[in-house]
């Protein structure tokens, strides 16, 4: 079961990210270089972060069971490690102090480690918001076949929440509609109805 990221956390990823980016295009900014060479570590910071949220994505999905195709997966890696490649090939060669590689290293490594906190913080809340809406839906589904099944025929209460949990469990579906779930009730309580009836006249 997938909980909501706290306030803190959520918080502390978005400006992990925005210090790791804006110090990186900050330094580039001001460093004394060619614009080709800013564009070249400027394109590779994009890239990089592009191909970390999409691995981190790759592997989320795996591990939920969502397919992923052998082609995205090994896509998404080797992008990943290119853009690491990319960069530390370029500052190895090029005409900056020590300090300033690091600089450049740190900050990159930041912004791909805040980007892929970032997205994991998003999906988690989504999920968590989907698993919320999907458990209200169900409970409130319960509840209104509970209501027509006493309506349409007394009788049959005590039978309502065995039957609810296996017209909802036994079909692996989730009612994520509203309208179809008051729509089946409807369709419930009228053949309830229908049922009690026939019986009303085979008793008379």
């Amino acid at each position: 079961m997938n909980q909501k990221p706290s306030n803190a956390f959520i918080g502390a990823s978005w400006v992990a990210l925005l210090a790791g980016a804006v110090s990186y295009n900050i330094g580039l900014w001001n460093a004394e270089m060619m614009l080709n060479e800013k564009g070249y570590y400027f394109a590779v910071l994009m890239y990089g972060l592009f191909s970390a949220v999409s691995l981190q994505k790759a592997v989320r999905d795996e591990l939920e069971g969502i397919p992923v195709t052998s082609i995205y997966y090994g896509i998404s890696w080797f992008s990943t490690i290119l853009s690491i490649l990319l960069l530390v090939i370029g500052l190895w060669n090029a005409d900056l102090m020590r300090s300033e590689k690091g600089f450049y290293g740190m900050s990159f490594t930041l912004s791909l480690f805040a980007a892929v906190a970032v997205q994991k913080n998003i999906r988690d809340s989504s999920s968590a918001k989907k698993q919320n809406r999907l458990r209200e839906e169900k409970t409130e589904f319960n509840e209104v076949v509970k209501i027509t099944t006493f309506l349409a025929h007394p009788t049959l209460e005590g039978l309502v929440g065995e039957r609810g949990e296996h017209i909802l469990g036994g079909t692996g579906r989730h009612f994520e509609d509203k309208n179809w779930s008051w729509s089946f009730a409807l369709i419930w309580f009228f053949l309830l109805r229908k049922e009690n009836e026939k019986s009303k006249k085979k008793t008379c």
